[in-house]
């Protein structure tokens, strides 16, 4: 193909502008950028202008069909024809004497190809329309015939017109009517006939196209094979002056330092809006180990005031054994574990009304120690966003924070709730224990009561009975001495034992409804800063593909740019 390496380059370049638009479009860039890209597509998408000139009968045609394998021009028509690409095949006459056809080949998407008659069937007025097209030209191609090479209707052509000489071709078609020893001087002489008129010798191609063309298609000869080399030979001369010398490759260089001058301006207002979304997403993680940090020393404050409950109630719990070993006294111990429960729940009662109380009025007062330190919390995690936010993500910070007025009162019910259920069952197996040891005791007592009424009853009739009686019934009040001495500490002991674990029990729930009000407000505040790190999020993951894109656009363009340079 005829300037495969323009055509590589051009292609990459319209794909990486086009990539541009795209991202400009995006980026809802004005009309006014959006169309000055559109021209830059339209510009680099422009077909090569290629002009072949020369005598009637040198080959010009078959010059063409050579170059590109195919017959698509038919010979001399005696008309300026113009070839580029259509869908369909049809041919416009613009005037008597131009021509356009369009063609549904591939190459002439890229190439628009101006065939023209010979330089003796010009007339003057179509003379002027060639040296438009010539002066326009990325590439054209003078003929000359081996038949005659000294014809001086070429040179006129070329020197007696102002023409873009640095994209002219010189080609010697026909070669198979020479020998090359003759091709050989032919073209020496030729090189230095181009020395003296113009001042330097363009490049010179011996070309025979019917043997090219039979080379192409057949197995030939060595010489025909030479032929086909120098067609190839001809065409990567045609690649070094489109790239190097023509007006395209510069036109391609301009478009692609305009395309990096507009990348730059967009991919700097991307990079600046990922750069702001990352500050922001920096200054709330900030925030979030800020917000962690205020939460853990709030629960170190309650675990202090956790310690200080811990302590009342044990020392509640010390004072009600202390009272419950005075009632439990030697003297007494008998009397009070042969009755029911019923007294040690009057005196569980008792202590537990004042433990409560107690216990609500500290957890009241933890609370409101606490709504007081947290009523800061919300100022200070807002300082340090409210005014150090740069997108338009601090448009959504909250002025007002959460309340911890609701979780307070949610902690008092919920602790006030607890203690009730706590207190009513916290007893049950002590007073099951003494309830045994009662009914226990009260069989023993009833056993040494009834054997010393029936002693007294029976002295007067039986002595030896008497005695025996009373010796039960001093042994059934030993007895019940002993167990009651025995179930005392036994009865101290589990009740000691309760009331730890009521302390424990005391301890957990209370911690547990304090740190799940402490959780619930600090979760209230996540829940305020959560709307500002999702914005932040769904703008980093809409910004960093366009940045990423950007920066692949901006490697892409750098590389192309060295390429043409």
């Amino acid at each position: 193909m005829i300037a495969d390496s323009y055509f590589q380059l051009r292609n990459e370049l319209e794909a990486a502008v086009t990539g541009l638009l795209k991202l400009a479009g995006e980026m809802r860039r004005t009309p006014a950028w959006l169309d000055m890209l559109q021209s830059f597509v339209a510009e680099i998408r422009q077909p090569l202008l290629l002009v072949v000139v020369g005598e009637s009968k040198a080959g010009k045609s078959s010059l063409l069909n050579a170059l590109f394998g195919t017959d698509f021009v038919d010979g001399e028509s005696g008309r300026i024809c113009v070839f580029q690409y259509g869908r369909e095949s049809k041919s416009v006459d613009m005037t008597a004497t131009l021509r356009e056809l369009y063609l549904p080949a591939a190459f002439l998407r890229d190439l628009k190809i101006v065939d023209t008659p010979g330089f003796d069937k010009i007339a003057a007025r179509d003379r002027q329309t060639v040296l438009e097209f010539v002066s326009r030209a990325d590439l054209v191609l003078l003929v000359f015939s081996l038949r005659n090479p000294w014809s001086p209707a070429n040179w006129e052509f070329v020197t007696g017109h102002e023409l873009p000489l640095k994209n002219f071709v010189f080609v010697l078609q026909q070669a198979d009517l020479r020998e090359p020893k003759e091709i050989a001087i032919i073209r020496r002489n030729l090189e230095d006939h181009a020395k003296e008129k113009l001042g330097f010798t363009p490049p010179i191609f011996a070309i025979s196209t019917r043997d090219a063309l039979v080379a192409r298609s057949t197995r030939s000869p060595n010489g025909r094979r030479e032929q086909q080399s120098e067609v190839d030979a001809c065409r990567e001369q045609i690649n070094l002056v489109v790239t190097q010398s023509g007006g395209r490759t510069q036109q391609l260089r301009s478009a692609c330092q305009l395309a990096q001058v507009v990348l730059h301006d967009i991919a700097s207002e991307i990079r600046t809006a990922f750069d702001a979304v990352n500050h922001d997403e920096r200054r709330l993680a900030r925030t979030e180990a800020l917000r962690q940090m205020l939460k853990e020393q709030t629960l170190r404050n309650s675990s202090e005031a956790l310690v200080r409950l811990e302590r009342l109630c044990r020392e509640y719990s010390d004072e009600a054994v202390e009272a419950i070993k005075r009632k439990l006294s030697p003297e007494r111990v008998i009397m009070l574990l042969s009755l029911s429960g019923a007294w040690l729940q009057d005196c569980e009662a008792n202590f537990g009304a004042k433990l409560r109380m107690r216990i609500e009025q500290q957890v009241e007062e933890t609370a409101q120690a606490l709504e007081t330190d947290l009523r800061g919390v919300w100022p200070r995690l807002h300082d340090t966003i409210d005014q150090q936010l740069v997108t338009d993500a601090k448009d959504k910070v909250p002025h007002a924070g959460p309340d911890f007025a609701q979780q307070k009162r949610n902690l008092l019910d919920a602790v006030t709730r607890r203690l009730s259920q706590h207190f009513t069952a916290n007893m049950s197996k002590t007073v099951q224990l003494l309830s045994k040891v009662s009914a226990c005791l009260r069989v023993l007592l009833i056993i040494a009561a009834l054997n010393a009424a029936v002693a007294l009853l029976t002295g007067k009739f039986s002595v030896e009975l008497a005695k025996l009686l009373v010796s039960v019934a001093i042994c059934a009040g030993l007895a019940a001495a002993a167990v009651a001495w025995v179930s005392r500490k036994i009865i101290l002991r589990a009740y000691t034992q309760a009331k730890h674990v009521q302390t424990r029990e005391l301890r957990d729930t209370v911690t547990k409804q304090l740190n799940r009000a402490i959780d619930a407000f600090y979760d209230a505040v996540a829940e305020k800063l959560r709307p500002l790190i999702q914005h932040c999020e769904v703008q980093r993951h809409s910004s960093q593909p366009l940045l990423r894109r950007a920066e692949e656009l901006q490697r892409t363009l750098a590389g192309l740019s060295s390429r043409l340079s």
